[in-house]
This record gives C-alpha cells, structure tokens and sequence, in this order.
C-alpha cells in the first residue's frame, strides 16, 4: 500500500490533467491566464501574501464570493477577525451592492433585509437551485491550530468542503512554536494530496 509503479500513475494522469480548475473572478483574468487557467481542484496551497491592512480580507472576499457561485468545490472558510454573522453580513452586502453595516440604525437594515426581494437575493447567496448549501463557515474562536485542523478535516468529511479559504492563517500560527508551524505546514501538503485546495 502506498507505493506506485509508473504504470500503475498512469491511469490518473487522464483525470488529473482534465480536472476542471477553480477560476477567478473576471477582473483577475491576467493573473488567470498566468495561472494556466486558475487554480487546480485536485489540490493546492496558494498564499495571499500583502503588508497588514492592504486589504487582503477585501480581496479574499472577492474570491469567496466569486466561488460560491463558480467553484467545482465547495468552499468552507475560516476568518479569524469575523464571526460567522459577519461573513454573511459581508457576502450580503456584496450580492446585494448595499453594505449593510452602513445603516445607522441596525433595525433599519433588518427591515431592509425583510423586504421580500431582498430575502430572495439572500437566498440566492446561502443556497443554489438544489437547495444545497453553497458554503460552510468555520466559526471556531477559542480553538489552537489543532482544533482548526479538526474543524477543517470535519467539513471535508461532512460538507465535502474541499476548498478551504484561511482569513488570516498567519493570525493563528505567529503564536506558535516553530515546531508546531511546521507540523500544520506538513498537514497542509498532506490534505493537498488529498485533493483540498487552500487558499
């Protein structure tokens, strides 16, 4: 078990080479095309990597909300600086081109979310045309780089949640030991080889 003759790898490359891959939002078409058009589902580890507030959560919020609509793999997401309320206020507010957190009064902003067109677009945002969640968050505030291991292996086994956005991964690891970095390190490279893409 675990070992591969050449011939025995054969039979994968066909499905690996044709495993549909995860776009980008239109207006990142360049870095798309530098990208082999976008990012393989068969699993990956691409970084995100800017100074603090460069707007890095902006830009990953832009890619949430392009995959929940697009992505061949459903996206469970993990934000360290928002609860789960806060990320679906944030992707409403995308949907709906009204940031919702600009009401002065929050009573007002729910009776605008009461509005029976704007209950639907909300719909359209937690659930596609089956009824299926279109994406899982991970709302673990008290947990260690452990507990968040766990959380992110339970919604691949429940959700089937392979593609694991990680708002601010480096938030929860600075604290550690080098030692333990580097084990969530190994972790990472071991459930890519599982086909989990993070991101």
């Amino acid at each position: 078990a675990g070992i591969k003759s050449s011939t025995d790898a054969k039979v994968g490359v066909r499905d690996y080479l044709l495993a549909p891959k995860i776009t980008l939002p239109p207006q990142l078409s360049k870095i798309q095309e530098a990208m082999r058009g976008g990012i393989r589902s068969t699993g990956a580890i691409i970084n995100v990597i800017g100074k603090t507030s460069i707007g890095k959560t902006l830009f990953s919020d832009t890619l949430v909300y392009y995959w929940i609509f697009n992505s061949p793999l459903k996206p469970v997401i993990f934000s360290i600086e928002r609860t789960a309320e806060e990320l679906l206020i944030d992707m409403y507010s995308i949907h709906l081109k009204q940031n919702l957190t600009w009401f002065s009064d929050g009573q007002d902003a729910v009776e605008y979310l009461n509005q029976p067109d704007v209950v639907k677009k909300c719909e359209e945002v937690e659930t596609n045309e089956l009824g299926e969640q279109r994406f899982y968050i991970i709302d673990e505030r008290k947990g260690n780089a452990n507990a968040l291991k766990k959380q992110i292996e339970k919604a691949i086994k429940q959700h089937n949640s392979k593609l694991v956005i990680l708002d601010v991964l480096t938030d929860v690891l600075r604290s550690l030991p080098l030692s333990e970095q580097d084990d969530f390190m190994l972790w990472q490279k071991q459930m890519k080889k599982e086909g989990v893409v993070f991101i």
